[in-house]
């Protein structure tokens, strides 16, 4: 055997892998107009770009459901969430807590999901922030205290522009929906 001892000198630059896997109902790719997602079936498929200055809610069954196609596949870290704790229904069986619902917002910082055909598992991680819904301003609240919630508490994705680590803007109108009583 022969050893060859080199140096090789080069700068990468940097690259965020996400361990997702999606089937070919369900594909996104990025770009600087938003989120490009195919929805496919037995009769081809159709594509349709996920505004990045629109709110996008799990509830809309346009483009959400349940198991992959869950709004929870196509988060990415700094992302802004609303989700809610208390009592809600799941599937039209009442969970949580007993106590009544409210939201809270987050933003993403890790996700640990399993996602098949019909349900998705684990949590989504990060931090609690604060929405002034008057200006628009997202403030992180605790930067190294970290909550999380289950996929079945994902109300929606909120649009931002990020200032600095800590700070970020709307970039749509706050809805009274998503505001606690």
């Amino acid at each position: 055997a022969v050893y060859v001892e080199t140096t090789l000198s080069f700068t990468l630059a940097p690259i965020r892998l996400r361990p997702i896997q999606l089937n070919n109902m369900h594909r996104l790719r990025s770009s600087p107009f938003g989120r490009k997602c195919w929805v496919g079936g037995a009769n081809g498929s159709t594509s349709t770009y996920l505004s990045r200055d629109t709110i996008e809610f799990q509830s809309d069954e346009t483009k959400y459901g349940r198991g992959e196609m869950h709004l929870s596949a196509v988060l990415d870290e700094r992302d802004i969430v609303v989700y809610q704790t208390g009592t809600w229904e799941v599937d039209g069986v009442e969970v949580g807590d007993g106590s009544p619902a409210s939201y809270n917002y987050a933003v993403v910082d890790t996700i640990q999901l399993v996602w098949t055909h019909n349900c998705e598992h684990g949590y989504i991680r990060g931090m609690s922030v604060s929405i002034d819904p008057n200006s628009g301003k997202v403030n992180v609240d605790s930067p190294l205290e970290f909550i999380d919630f289950g996929p079945e508490q994902l109300v929606a994705r909120l649009p931002v522009t990020w200032i600095d680590e800590n700070e970020a803007k709307l970039l749509v109108d706050f809805p009274n929906s998503l505001e606690n009583a």
